[in-house]
């Protein structure tokens, strides 16, 4: 488990940003807001402000662009916010302050200037936390070799290669990139299926379901995939300090802290 302090805090609040995903303009960002005291505590779940962010190039000037900031999940005293952006830019700047407005004016930063948290940052794949793993104890099918396994609070991410494919295979799986079943097991044994694979492993049953999207690709020529990746975007954060084994398919690996 890897933990980068990526955070800025104040005595009501911690900002922090927990994990980026960046494919050219478009960028999700996972914003968490911690309530430090029981005052503010009451205050941030009472509130309906989320983060604001923004995005712009190296010299500081702005980049225009769209998208939406929603509350993705709550654990305690710590609010999650997703932050999905279609922005050009580099530099990713979040702040918040309790009832922040969207555009906040003159007369409201007068006033309030000095509760604003604010992190800047240049956007990468950065995770504060991941669960990285390399199943060696599995045997994949057909030539299937799975390199690297990432866990992370917004996703999950495979990579891997195949030796060779048929060529009726590749007409008929193009949209195939052989993937195991990945599940996660908590300290209280209920289990999560974090991705359903497509190597024809149904897996065991599990309590939750919690993938929402898919997207990745492959690469490769004469019959040989050099590179594939699938990753499996979350619908809502998944809490890593929670999880003690990970199945891969019907194996399992102790998380190594």
């Amino acid at each position: 488990m890897q933990d980068q302090n990526y955070e800025v805090k104040n005595d009501d609040y911690c900002l922090r940003i927990e994990d980026v995903l960046a494919d050219g303009d478009v960028k999700s960002v996972l914003v968490s807001v911690e309530a430090l005291n029981e005052e503010s505590n009451d205050a941030v779940r009472n509130s309906v402000s989320c983060p604001n962010i923004g995005f712009s190039d190296i010299f500081g000037f702005g980049s225009s662009g769209s998208g939406s900031v929603t509350l993705y999940g709550e654990y305690g005293a710590k609010r999650y916010f997703m932050c999905e952006w279609n922005a050009g830019g580099n530099i990713c700047t979040v702040q918040y302050a309790d009832n922040i407005p969207k555009i906040p004016d003159d007369e409201w930063l007068k006033e309030h200037g000095d509760e604003i948290l604010s992190i800047s940052f240049r956007v990468e794949d950065k995770m504060n936390k991941v669960i990285k793993m390399n199943p060696k104890k599995n045997e994949f099918p057909e030539g299937i070799t799975i390199k690297a396994i990432e866990i992370r609070g917004m996703c999950i991410k495979v990579q891997g290669c195949r030796s060779r494919w048929s060529q009726g295979e590749a007409a008929e799986a193009i949209n195939v990139n052989f993937c195991p079943t990945v599940t996660a097991i908590r300290k209280d044994g209920t289990c999560v299926r974090l991705m359903q694979g497509d190597m024809g492993y149904d897996g065991e049953e599990t309590d939750e379901i919690w993938y929402s999207g898919s997207g990745g690709g492959r690469t490769g020529s004469d019959g040989k995939i050099t590179k594939m990746e699938k990753y499996e975007l979350f619908r809502k954060t998944f809490e890593l300090d929670d999880v003690v084994k990970v199945r891969v398919n019907d194996v399992e690996y102790n998380v190594e802290r």
